[in-house]
């Protein structure tokens, strides 16, 4: 039966005409098979597939359906879904109705491996399997990166359908070998053996065709003109030659010359492959299927004809001018007779130019007419090739300058007014850019006026254009009735977004496409206009005030975050979830925190994208970034986070951090190879290399930070764009250097890594020799260097730890030797200094080794002091303005304490203190001398450490204060917390070691004081400055140590107290 042509517009007749046949196959059923699978295929020969599939659902669920047709349901279900994947662009979507399909099949398959369809079951399984490659095929065009996975995977589903038609050929034959040879028709079994023969023999062939055409399409896998490429072809060719040998009177022989021709032409042997089609050429061209052949051959033949490597345009106009003028009217639209006319147009026009360097002119001029009215014919038929035969003639110098007023009376007509003035606006738009470049190249005056002619005639179609384009298919909607089908108002709607979009009316462009895209998700243009509809709202945003943009923001983030749930796997979603991204990450208020939950949503969304996608990789570069500028901020305003609370906010930046290096380390791992390198990816690579530096992993930091592409020290080396920004070269510098330093204790080559450090060394001076701050910048630097290398040292195995030691001693000695630089040698003071720290076993035990580097250390400072005392312009301004001689001389004095010359030190502590008394720092460090004076062999120094040294008569107080006297002149200053806890808690540990010494009543009173300086702290400052444990443990030894019983601890002693009305005495530690 014949579907009558009112269902293409009123698809929901269609689902009337499914109730009334389904009606018909229960009331007949004897009757109804044929009918029922005639109608199922009208419905998917129209494109009717969720109707096709309701229709098959409901045969499959009445009993009183045909038997016949039920026993091939599972069929029927495969074939629709294989023909419905086939039109669908949604590859999610696609791979979803190819599973169903192949299930659906292969069930049928296995319970039916007899019935007559099964030859064609396993076709369409073969068919299923070529089209899961093909897809594979597209993800290589789509993205290069993943292309060598994907050409894989289509090999491997291209073979497997190839062996599923050789089996299917070996299993026809076996089949066709059991008919006996000899069988009369006459006889009823005979009859049915003979039918069933020929359809094994149909069948058979079939088989072989598909064999040998899945070969040729087994090439796409491969790399277009490899020598892989031309062997599949080369396969595919020889199986061609061998059906046409076997088959060459017949229709398929002939279609198996045609084939093989085409594979010559892909490798691209014209001479060969002209060779076949010539002869084919040679056939007659009735019946119609050879007219269908004749046609065929022809196109191909064009192909190579107008090679260039052939030329041969006279035969190509020749034969094409021959089969053209025997076009029907109902052939006209047709693709394969307009391709043919397009080509035949492209030969005349080739011949053309070659007969006029010839001076044949008058010919020239024939073949020119030929080629524009054929190209025109073309032009004007909707189609693939109408937009390229567009530009053709305007290029031609046809008249594409004017738009042909029409007289419209239906919707049809309006919306393909529309389609035409649009292919013609956008043809004349390219002509408007192209053409001054031609005319001013152009010598002839007479081919400059035909130029310039065009010019203005496609700057005024360009002009108008777009305005009347907009009017036709407004026209269009309003001749469209109920009966439109939704396919077709999309597609209007389609245009007048871009159109919109083209003319600034971006709100406009963007409610159309959005509504389209929401309403209609399933539509063929639903992904286009979403897309069109975000990139408005972009649009829009960029133009409206950025002091007042909320609306704007929140369209762009609902669109796209509709589009990237939508779509996620295909170009739109993905392009919205990489638009989603930014606008999630802005701060509510400029410089402020991103939300947490945006944050979150970024991270989802990034997560959602695919894998393999170049954009993911940048977006995650964008939510690494927000994510490590977040842990950054959050680390520097750690210190000010309440005591109770630091914990939790620790381990949430430890979360940000992670997330930070995750994001960081993918999307750059995703565009390193393919990404062009800009100031983004250059931040993205200097930021993970800080995170990786922060976390210790110095290994990878190293080896990122040299990438011979992305690398930083690299792009710095080439003096890269992308690394021209303020900072950036001090970070890498830094980073860098912290990273060789890390390795050292790993490092094979010790030495080499050393001489790394040195080359960054340099290189950050150099970075830094014009700031104006440059010179606390780099001792900064140089000091968080040294800290770093102690905590190494410090880490290491008493092994590594000497081995690292020495061999950076070697270098610190080359270093200080061959320069007099401040910097340079205040860094070598400064890891001399560290190294010896890192080398004490125990706070009050010093190793020869650790005193050696303590000296080193010492000598370094005294080489700066010489310096600077012959060189009063010796430091640089911007630290002699801060006072750094005292600070040098101060470290000098923590070297000679570190050694164990405590007398020495005091000495220089106390030169300091008559100088500038007041400075905390340096009574901090006299204090701590003293006490660990006492420690090492003075129990005496412990009373002076407590009240104070060196009484100054004029003054009337010690230079050297004492911790008592730093409790008493920090107590009451806010911003001197920290150093009052700290020297409370030394006055109890010197009263608590002092007692240790003594015996007696001396060191019952002694032990009393300590007990007396912790409580009277405690009931002042119940919280202790957050140092409660150290408070607390002191006190618990102080209790032992008087023989206190249990329960012991401040705690404990914080209960006895409140229920005593005694008061502690307040005096001790004053």
């Amino acid at each position: 039966m014949k579907l009558p042509p009112l269902l293409r517009k009123r698809p929901w007749m269609a689902i009337c005409l499914l109730g009334s046949l389904f009606a018909a196959s229960v009331a007949e059923p004897l009757r109804a098979a044929e009918p029922a699978a005639e109608f199922l295929k009208e419905l998917r020969d129209r494109g009717y597939f969720e109707l096709a599939l309701i229709y098959i659902d409901k045969m499959e669920k009445n009993n009183l359906a045909p038997q016949d047709f039920r026993q091939t349901i599972g069929f029927e279900r495969g074939v629709t879904l294989i023909r419905a994947a086939q039109t669908e662009r949604d590859l999610v979507a696609r791979e979803r109705q190819l599973d169903q399909a192949q299930n659906a099949i292969r069930e049928f398959l296995n319970a039916n491996l007899t019935h007559d369809k099964a030859p064609d079951a396993q076709t369409q399984l073969g068919n299923l399997l070529v089209e899961r490659a093909r897809m594979k095929v597209e993800q290589v065009r789509r993205n290069p990166a993943t292309a060598e996975t994907s050409r894989a995977e289509a090999r491997t589903l291209y073979d497997e359908s190839h062996q599923l038609f050789v089996d299917q050929i070996e299993g026809i034959r076996t089949q066709l070998t059991n008919i006996p040879p000899n069988l009369n028709p006459k006889n009823a079994a005979d009859a049915n053996r003979i039918a069933k023969r020929d359809l094994l023999r149909a069948a058979y062939l079939n088989a072989q065709l598909l064999s040998a055409v899945i070969l040729e399409e087994t090439a796409e896998s491969a790399v277009e003109g490899s020598e892989e490429y031309k062997t599949l072809l080369k396969g595919a060719a020889d199986e061609f030659q061998n059906i046409y040998e076997k088959y060459r009177t017949r229709t398929a022989g002939l279609y198996a010359r045609l084939y093989q021709a085409r594979c010559y032409q892909k490798i691209g042997d014209h001479v060969k492959a002209l060779s076949y089609l010539e002869d084919l050429l040679e056939q007659p061209d009735t019946p119609d299927a050879f007219r269908t052949l004749r046609l065929k051959t022809l196109n191909m033949a064009m192909i190579s004809w107008n090679d260039e490597s052939q030329a041969k345009y006279l035969a190509a106009t020749i034969h094409g001018d021959k089969l053209v003028d025997t076009i029907r009217p109902d052939e006209a639209p047709q693709q394969e007779w307009l391709e043919l006319q397009f080509n035949l147009a492209l030969a005349h026009k080739a011949l053309a130019d070659k007969q006029r360097a010839e001076k044949n002119t008058k010919d020239a001029i024939t073949n020119d007419k030929v080629a524009m009215r054929l190209m025109v014919a073309v032009s004007k038929q909707s189609g693939p090739l109408q937009k390229p035969a567009i530009q053709q003639v305007n290029e031609w110098g046809g008249n594409g300058g004017t738009i042909e007023e029409k007289e419209l009376e239906t919707f049809e007509e309006a919306k393909d007014a529309g389609k035409d003035v649009l292919l013609a606006w956008q043809a004349a738009a390219q002509l408007v850019t192209q053409l001054p470049a031609r005319i001013a190249r152009e010598k002839d005056p007479a081919e400059k006026a035909v130029l310039e002619k065009q010019l203005a005639d496609a700057q005024k179609l360009s002009t108008e254009g777009q305005q009347k384009a907009i009017d036709y298919f407004h026209q269009a909607l309003l001749f469209a009735t109920p009966e439109t089908p939704s396919r077709e108002l999309n597609i209007v709607h389609y245009y007048l977004s871009f159109l919109n979009y083209s003319t600034g009316k971006y709100l406009e462009a963007g409610i159309l496409g959005e509504f389209v895209a929401r309403r209609y998700p399933s539509s063929d243009v639903a992904r286009h206009c979403g897309r069109f509809a975000l990139a408005s709202y972009v649009q829009l945003h960029s133009k409206a005030n950025p002091d007042n943009r909320v609306f704007e923001k929140r369209v762009i983030v609902d669109c796209a975050r509709f589009l990237a749930q939508q779509w996620p796997t295909e170009d739109e979603g993905i392009i919205a979830a990489a638009t989603l991204v930014p606008f999630l990450l802005q701060p509510p208020v400029a410089n402020g925190a991103v939300p947490k939950e945006s944050v979150d949503e970024a991270i989802e969304v990034v997560n959602n994208m695919p894998a393999d996608s170049p954009k993911r990789a940048a977006v995650e570069i964008k939510v690494g970034q927000v994510q490590w500028y977040a842990f950054l901020r959050g680390y520097a305003d750690l210190s000010n986070t309440p005591e109770a609370e630091k914990d939790a906010r620790s381990a949430e930046l430890t979360r940000i951090r992670e997330q930070a290096k995750t994001l960081l380390a993918a999307g750059l791992e995703g565009s390193k190879e393919t990404a062009e390198v800009d100031v983004k990816l250059a931040l993205a690579t200097l930021s993970l290399g800080q995170i990786y530096v922060f976390d210790k992993e110095f290994e990878q930091a190293v080896t990122l930070f040299e990438d011979p592409r992305i690398g930083p020290l690299k792009l710095l080396a080439d003096k890269d764009p992308a690394t021209d920004l303020p900072g950036y070269s001090i970070g890498v510098y830094d980073a860098a250097l912290k990273a060789y330093m890390g390795t050292l204790a790993t490092a094979k080559d010790p030495l080499a890594q050393i001489e790394k450090v040195k080359t960054t060394m340099n290189s950050l001076n150099a970075s830094l020799a014009s700031d104006e701050n440059g010179s606390a910048k780099l001792l900064n630097i140089y000091v968080s260097l040294a800290t770093g290398l102690k905590k190494q040292m410090a880490q290491a195995s008493p092994s590594k730890r000497s081995e690292l030691a020495k061999a950076f001693r070697s270098f610190l000695q080359q270093v200080e030797a061959n320069s007099n630089d401040f910097s340079k040698l205040y860094w070598v003071a400064e890891t001399f200094l560290n190294m010896g720290d890192g080398l004490r076993d125990k706070a009050e035990t010093v190793s020869p080794e650790a005193k050696d580097y303590y000296e080193q250390a010492a000598n370094a400072y005294n080489k700066i002091l010489k310096q600077a005392a012959a060189d009063k312009s010796y430091y640089p301004e911007d630290l002699r303005e801060r006072g750094i001689e005292s600070q040098i001389i101060l470290r000098r004095a923590s070297t000679t304490r570190a050694r164990g010359e405590f007398a020495e030190a005091i000495e220089i502590f106390t030169d300091l203190l008559a100088k500038e008394n007041g400075r905390l720092d340096v009574q901090i460090e006299a204090a701590r001398t003293l006490q660990d004076w006492a420690a090492a062999d003075d129990p005496t120094k412990f009373y002076t450490a407590l009240a104070g040294d060196n009484w100054d008569q004029k003054q009337n107080r010690y230079t050297v204060w004492g911790w008592s006297g730093i409790v008493s002149r920090t107590a009451q200053s806010p911003k001197h917390q920290k150093e009052f806890f700290d020297a409370q808690l030394n006055v109890a540990r010197c009263y608590y070691r002092f007692a240790a010494t003594q015996e007696g009543d001396d060191k019952a009173k002694n032990l009393d004081s300590a007990r007396k300086a912790i409580v009277t702290t405690m009931l002042s400052y119940p919280e202790l400055g957050g140092r409660q444990d150290e408070y607390n443990a002191l006190f618990e030894e102080i209790q032992q140590a008087r023989g206190e019983k249990a329960p012991l601890g401040l705690e404990a002693e914080r209960e006895r107290i409140t229920k005593t009305p005694t008061t502690p005495d307040a005096s001790a530690g004053g």
